[in-house]
């Protein structure tokens, strides 16, 4: 790994990624296909925590890609605690919601298969699955402004960078 450069090594680890969360995808997604409908809204928002996951992950994508042309310009090291201030959350958000993905997958299958239901009916169940998909939706939007905001930054920046 330490003889790839930049480009190989986001290639390899999209690839991983990308297959992990589609694993994590697929089992809620088996839920809703196969289930009774116990389990459905827990299956739901999982599936949004997914796509949380997903967004996040291409939003830290974009603080190392930008960390890149930094890296290419020579000035990173000035700019590490401006990449890492969105970076950091970034990366939690994403493992917080491929986490809360899992968990709330195995609470589906628990209804499902094994009678261990909520005391709440499933209109209830989703309508609370919808306010974490409302949820899950300001929270993308507040990465998508944090993102492009540094993305401004940088292109700044370079814009007035001497160049060689």
């Amino acid at each position: 790994m330490t003889d790839m450069t930049d480009a190989e090594f986001k290639q390899a680890e999209g690839q991983r990624i990308l297959a992990g969360l589609g694993a994590i995808a697929a089992l809620p997604g088996a839920g809703l296909v196969t289930g009774t409908g116990a389990g459905a809204p827990l299956f739901a928002a999982a599936l949004c925590c997914v796509a949380l996951a997903y967004l996040f992950w291409l939003y830290t994508d974009g603080v190392y890609a930008l960390s890149v042309k930094l890296k290419q310009a020579g000035v990173l090291s000035a700019w590490m605690g401006r990449l890492l201030r969105p970076g950091r959350p970034f990366q939690v958000i994403t493992l917080l919601s491929a986490v809360a993905n899992v968990l709330l997958t195995l609470c589906g299958f628990a209804g499902e298969r094994a009678g261990i239901a909520l005391p709440i009916s499933a209109q209830t169940g989703f309508a609370l699955a919808l306010g974490w998909a409302g949820v899950c939706a300001v929270l993308a939007l507040w990465g998508y402004v944090a993102m492009e905001r540094l993305r401004a930054e940088v292109r700044a920046h370079m814009a007035n960078a001497p160049q060689d």
